[in-house]
This record gives C-alpha cells, sequence and structure tokens, in this order.
C-alpha cells in the first residue's frame, strides 16, 4: 500500500509541474509562436532575394549592371595588402592606346621594379596579348612564378601598390595607370555594339565590401574618377541620377 500511495502522489507532482501546466493551458500561445519564427524565417529569405534584385542602366552605348551602384566598397589596403595587384589568372587589361603609355612610361619607373619583374618583362615585353580575353586584348606582364603584375611594387608595410601611379604621385609621367586598374573592381566587357559596365565581385575584396558598408560609399561613387576618365563628367552625373533617383523609388516603396 506504501509503494501504491507513493507513486500515485508522485505522478500527481510530476503532473503539477508549472512548465507542464503552463503548455498544456497555452498550446494555442505556443504554436502561434513557433509559426512567427518560421515565418521570420522564411520571410528573412525571401526579402533578402528581393533586396538582391537585379536591373541595368543604358548610358549611350554603355550597359550598367545595378551591382555598380547598390554595392558598397571602399578599399582597405592594411586590410587586403593590396591583394588585386599581385593575384589573379592574367593582369591587368590594356586597352590599345594604353600600349604607348606604358612604353613611355617604363624608363621612368623600371628602377622601382622588383628583379623578378625586370626580368618577366625582359622574357615576354612590357605587355602580353590576350586573344580569348573578355576584356581586351593585351594585358600587363606578370611574373610567372607568382602571377603578380610586374608593375607592382611594395611598400615599407608590404601593400602592393601600382609602379606607374606612384611615379604619376611623383610627378615622373602623366599618366596614373591603366583604366583598368583605376576603374577596379569594376570591369568593362566591349560587345561589337555596347560596352558592359559590371562589378567583378572577389573574395579578396571583403574587406573593402566591409569598409564601403560602413562608411556608406557606394562603389560607383568609389571609382568616380576612374568613371570621369573614362567615360566624362556627363557620363557620371547621369549615373548619379540613375542612383538617387533609385534609392528615392525604394524609399517611397519602403513607405507604402
Amino acid at each position: 500500500d506504501f509503494f501504491v500511495t507513493f507513486f500515485i502522489k508522485k505522478k500527481s507532482i510530476i503532473k503539477q509541474k508549472p512548465y507542464i501546466l503552463f503548455l498544456q493551458q497555452n498550446k494555442a500561445i505556443l504554436f502561434k509562436f513557433i509559426g512567427l519564427i518560421i515565418y521570420s524565417f522564411w520571410y528573412n529569405i525571401l526579402t533578402s532575394f528581393k533586396k538582391k534584385q537585379f536591373y541595368m542602366l543604358a548610358i549611350d552605348n554603355n550597359i550598367i549592371s545595378s551591382e555598380v551602384l547598390d554595392t558598397h566598397f571602399a578599399c582597405n589596403l592594411q586590410a587586403c595588402r593590396g591583394a588585386c595587384c599581385v593575384q589573379g589568372d592574367t593582369g591587368a587589361p590594356l586597352e590599345p592606346a594604353e600600349l604607348t603609355e606604358i612604353a613611355n612610361a617604363y624608363p621612368h619607373i623600371e628602377d622601382l621594379l622588383t628583379q623578378e619583374a625586370k626580368t618577366a618583362i625582359a622574357q615576354q615585353g612590357l605587355y602580353v596579348t590576350t586573344p580569348n580575353s573578355q576584356y581586351a586584348n593585351h594585358s600587363t606582364t606578370c611574373i610567372n612564378q607568382t602571377g603578380a603584375c610586374a608593375y607592382a611594387i611594395f611598400t615599407a608595410q608590404g601593400v602592393a601598390i601600382c609602379a606607374f601611379q606612384q611615379a604619376y604621385n611623383e610627378g615622373k609621367i602623366s599618366w596614373p595607370k591603366p583604366i583598368s586598374c583605376h576603374l577596379y573592381p569594376v570591369r568593362i566587357s566591349k560587345n561589337e555594339h555596347f560596352e558592359a559596365v559590371n562589378y567583378s565581385e572577389w573574395f579578396i575584396c571583403k574587406p573593402a565590401c566591409k569598409q564601403g558598408k560602413k562608411l556608406q560609399i557606394p562603389l560607383y561613387q568609389f571609382v568616380r574618377e576612374a568613371i570621369i576618365r573614362k567615360y566624362g563628367q556627363a557620363f557620371y552625373d547621369t549615373l548619379h541620377e540613375a542612383a538617387q533617383a533609385t534609392i528615392n523609388l525604394r524609399q517611397k516603396k519602403n513607405r507604402l
């Protein structure tokens, strides 16, 4: 009798535990709570896709990807160490007129280059042909062993920078550097009828994306000087107006 009585009392005590009673009495609230979590999960996924909707702008004979306007970007050399100058499959794409610029500038930058770079240039030339490239028929010479651009030099802190840019800053030459480097990470693909202006996403630029988002600097504004150099002030002004119109439209939709 004692064990039977103890068992019944123990069972009664278990049944009376507060959290069990709460769950039994509030099943509807519990299911609503679980449903809210599931809804929030899928809502965040769907809205993230919505935020990444792509569109294109046409200015003159140029097609600009929305990523150029929507992506935030600001180079962080202390984090990336100038990785875009020393990593990659090929050198920087070159426009036809830039082949002459490189030849004219080389005597002024030769002393800045590493011995490896000078050897690569002596063996391959000031630039190489890239007939299968979607960007250009020529690119800057690379050092075979590392894939680094032959025109990359290094600061005392080990950050890769452009020898042409360094000579330009010192007033030795009047050409800053290849326009493809100046525009990076914007890349231009040429077609018979138009040029496609796109954002070239690369994992080495994650610190730049993080910094750009923190500072709220759109990619097209970060490369403003390069865009004006390539296409002119009127082109940039039109691009900026389109970006502002897009922002205003989104804000209007969010208020609805």
